[in-house]
């Protein structure tokens, strides 16, 4: 995965490690029947877990493309019923390459753009990556972590090119609907490591996980 970091969405200025109450929502996307939860963050409301949806599941065989692609952390195969069966599936949902990203959310919602995800951080504030973060799945120490937003994030990890899975428990990311050119797009990444956002660049072709946000 290249990264290349174009700005740190906010500094650590605030600290707490117990988690706040935020009011949890549902719906359930018509397409498949899985139920999401969602929550409200300031003016927006957010999917308060990664996207799932999948119609189809991309063997690692297959040549990077430009058509969509669908991956599930340490999933090699064309099986779909094996790979939602997969414990990654059902924690961290699907990978998606930018192309899928662009049209996998369901009606009423969309891919965040760049500035959608600096519009969040706006309303975060204080400790974006910690407020972000849910309290389990990453590895420790997990910096700052309280999920005081509600948004839930978790550590998916990714598949980068040449084809590898890494970092899941350690890291998560996440696309946004912005490119920057005919072969990179933009992405946000939350580390255990550190209690920032950061916006980094990478491939179109990689894998990354898919938060949407509601139209």
């Amino acid at each position: 995965m290249k990264k290349i970091l174009f700005a740190l969405l906010a500094f650590a200025l605030f600290y707490s490690c117990t988690p706040q109450e935020v009011p949890i929502f549902t719906f359930t996307d018509s397409r498949d029947g899985k139920e999401y939860k969602m929550v409200k963050i300031g003016t927006q409301i957010w999917m308060a877990e990664n996207l799932a949806f999948m119609p189809y599941v991309t063997n690692l065989s297959e040549e990077v493309t430009t058509k969509k692609q669908y991956f599930v952390y340490d999933y090699d195969g064309g099986d779909l019923a094996a790979a939602k069966a997969t414990e990654n599936y059902e924690t961290y949902g699907a990978l998606y390459n930018w192309h899928a990203a662009l049209t996998a959310c369901p009606d009423g919602w969309h891919l965040p753009t760049h500035e959608e995800w600096k519009q969040l951080a706006g309303h975060v504030k204080n400790n974006v990556g910690g407020r972000l973060k849910a309290i389990t799945h990453w590895k420790e120490p997990n910096i700052n972590a309280n999920n005081r937003s509600g948004f839930s994030a978790l550590p998916g990890g990714a598949l980068s090119h040449p084809l590898q899975y890494r970092d899941i428990g350690e890291a998560g990311y996440w696309w946004t609907a912005t490119a920057d050119d005919q072969e990179n797009a933009r992405c946000l990444e939350l580390s255990y490591q550190h209690n920032v956002g950061l916006e980094t660049q990478t491939f179109k072709a990689d894998g990354l996980s898919v938060r949407c946000v509601r139209n």
